[in-house]
């Protein structure tokens, strides 16, 4: 799938962008930018996107991105503009000049920032320990923030909990008339895969034949339009276990499945587990 270029507006008195974002929802907007980003998810839930990685968020996230990968983070809506937050860190290749290409003092940031090109999700107690750091940068002068950025990078890069998320970096080849079809497309499965979405409708909404627009699919995005829709509605799925005490057989239909016995084989397909086994994994998680 192609994103849509965000061209990231450099900071006039700092060497990267630092930013906090509170809103009450935080949109799908499926984009990639020619910079690197760290960003940290503190307080609500929703979906993360990173290149072919589709992935529930509860509360808590840390990952950090290379350059042009394509990302998007969206949330739950709440009436609440203060509950989802997130910390934004932006910085290209040369911020700290060429001291980070050259200075041996820098190898675990250098391989780190080579492991990003696929993204990297970040767990354990370290996670905690550094959106604390980035969220608290906010209060800091210039020069201090620039130092706790190398810290931040130097202890991430020295981290063994760490998740490689996408498999595939998609094509980015396509002429602008493609990169805003593809977009379109996403945009309108994101909008109705819990409904009766099927292959010829969203190939319609773009004027494509289906054949046409299978290939175009599988070209631009890795995977098979049925087996994306199934991811999303199986991560769907998945927030209502978590969340509702809904019985199985209707969050099967609420997430867009016709059958409960072919939600059950995507869903064990996808997350290896029945959804009963992921619902009881997390409740016991809760009780602990």
């Amino acid at each position: 799938m192609i994103p849509n270029f965000e061209k990231v507006i450099p900071s006039s008195d700092l060497s990267f962008n630092y930013f906090i974002r509170r809103e009450c929802e935080f949109p799908f907007n499926w984009h990639h930018h020619n910079e690197y980003e760290l960003t940290a998810i503190y307080g609500g839930r929703g979906q993360r996107f990173v290149g072919d990685n589709i992935a529930n968020y509860n509360g808590i996230d840390l990952v950090l991105l290379g350059p042009n990968l394509p990302h998007t983070w969206q949330s739950n809506r709440t009436r609440k503009p203060d509950v989802n937050r997130a910390c934004v860190i932006q910085f290209d290749e040369y911020f700290m000049g060429e001291v980070l290409s050259n200075s041996p003092e820098f190898k675990a940031i250098r391989i780190l920032m080579n492991k990003s090109n696929s993204g990297i999700c970040f767990g354990g107690e370290i996670r905690h320990k550094i959106i604390d750091m980035m969220f608290g940068m906010v209060k800091e002068r210039n020069f201090y923030k620039l130092l706790r950025l190398l810290e931040i990078l130097e202890t991430l890069g020295r981290c063994d909990e760490m998740e490689i998320l996408s498999a595939k970096i998609f094509e980015k080849n396509l002429n602008n008339e493609q990169s805003n079809r593809i977009d379109k497309v996403f945009q309108y499965i994101n909008k109705h895969y819990t409904d009766e979405i099927n292959l010829s409708e969203t190939a319609g909404s773009v004027h494509m034949s289906d054949s046409a627009f299978s290939r175009f699919f599988k070209r631009t995005t890795g995977k098979n339009f049925i087996d994306y829709v199934n991811e999303l509605r199986i991560n769907f799925a998945c927030s209502m276990l978590i969340e509702t005490d809904m019985n199985i057989s209707e969050i099967c239909f609420r997430s867009g499945f016709e059958s409960v016995a072919n939600f059950n084989r995507r869903f064990k397909e996808i997350k290896k587990m029945c959804p009963k086994e992921f619902r009881n994994k997390f409740l016991k998680r809760g009780g602990e």
